[in-house]
């Protein structure tokens, strides 16, 4: 089961200047100015460490929230049948589920071409810099995540 995001470029004409903007899809898209952070965390996983410091050297746009079934299915209708699968997602604002890499990849070149503008997945780095907020903790929240966000922790099945 996967979830994603997606990112647009600004190395297209096209792009434009404000803070957000909304796309054909209906995908509320904002703006992640370029700056440096130090990506990683010497506390965390085995894949966090080292901490490095990295540059977003080009302004970004992120979707606000994951892309939803309804936009997705613009893409690909016949996915309306995984609705709901083992109790996941069932909702047109809910994130789209069951999609491989290769059908994210193939849903971010169909939007390229549809807008004129060029979409693609966040890279990791843009990812945890977006995801950080200017913050330096492990969380933007801080050292830990607050209690809604500990939803049916024993009862997951993953």
């Amino acid at each position: 089961m996967a979830m994603f995001w997606v990112s647009a470029s600004l190395q297209t004409t096209s792009m434009p200047e404000t803070r957000t903007y909304m796309n054909s899809a209906g995908m509320e898209m904002v703006r992640i100015e370029a700056g440096r952070f130090v990506m990683g965390d010497e506390a965390g996983e085995w894949d966090e460490r080292p901490t490095r410091k990295v540059t977003i050297s080009k302004p970004f746009y992120l979707g606000v929230t994951e892309v939803t079934n309804a936009q997705y299915e613009l893409f690909d209708p016949g996915h309306r049948a995984l609705r709901g699968k083992l109790g996941f997602s069932k909702q047109d604002d809910e994130a789209v589920v069951f999609v491989s890499w290769n059908d994210a990849m193939a849903f971010c070149a169909w939007l390229s071409e549809k807008e004129g503008r060029t979409y693609c997945l966040p890279t990791e780095a843009q990812w945890e810099y977006a995801c950080r907020a200017g913050t330096s903790t492990p969380y933007s929240t801080g050292s830990g995540l607050p209690s809604p966000f500990h939803k049916n922790v024993k009862n997951s099945w993953f």
